[in-house]
């Protein structure tokens, strides 16, 4: 699992995951995939054995701790829910419960700011060959004083495009035919948890393009 250089999406654009994802859909597909591929830099590591694959260009010791804390605090989830991405992107079956977006997306109980990065998986036995789309990385955290480092993992999510041809989906909410943005999210264990036996992976309401 490969990521790119991580950035911090600006308050005005969305301070939650759903309102970001819901203006990725206003820009559409052609202009989003240009957006993702020029703010967010991967270096390609195809033939190259001597890179580590599940670090991003953000060196450790860089200096910017705060964003080198949430995504070291977010790899392991990012590791659970890029398998489901997977198999949304291969068309498998989920193993990936239903789910609503939660309250806490629709009110804002505190301040917090958004991550995004791309992700690409790799196969390291066939010279980091990439495999699957690019998938798109993102992280809600929140910032306490009162907690050692101060941070706080709220949500992760994992995120891609869809294009249209399905049928009507109560769940999805839109009708078929329309391109989409699919995402997953870990749940039940939000902040320090570090229990993996606690985490459920759940499939998100799809956001559709504006058309």
């Amino acid at each position: 699992m490969q990521l790119s250089a991580p950035a911090i999406i600006p308050v005005e654009v969305g301070s939650d995951i759903l309102q970001v994802l819901q203006r990725m859909t206003l820009m559409g597909t052609n202009n989003l995939h240009h957006w993702l591929l020029k703010s967010l830099p991967m270096c390609d590591l195809c033939g190259d054995h001597e890179k580590k694959i599940n670090e991003s260009p953000m060196s450790l010791g860089s200096g910017n701790g705060f964003m080198e804390a949430i995504v070291v605090g977010s790899i392991e989830k990012f590791e659970i829910l890029v398998l489901e991405g997977l198999r949304i992107q291969m068309g498998r079956k989920e193993r990936a419960k239903k789910g609503v977006w939660e309250k806490r997306y629709q009110e804002k109980s505190r301040e917090c700011v958004v991550v995004v990065m791309l992700i690409q998986m790799r196969d390291a036995e066939k010279e980091n060959e990439a495999f699957g789309e690019i998938m798109i990385g993102l992280v809600e955290a929140s910032t306490r004083q009162a907690e050692g480092s101060g941070i706080v993992i709220e949500g992760v999510h994992v995120a891609g495009m869809g294009c249209g041809g399905f049928k009507e989906d109560n769940r999805r909410g839109f009708k078929g035919g329309e391109d989409y943005l699919w995402s997953v999210s870990v749940r039940g264990c939000e902040g320090r948890c570090s229990n993996m036996s606690h985490w459920d992976c759940v499939r998100n309401p799809d956001v559709a393009f504006a058309s």
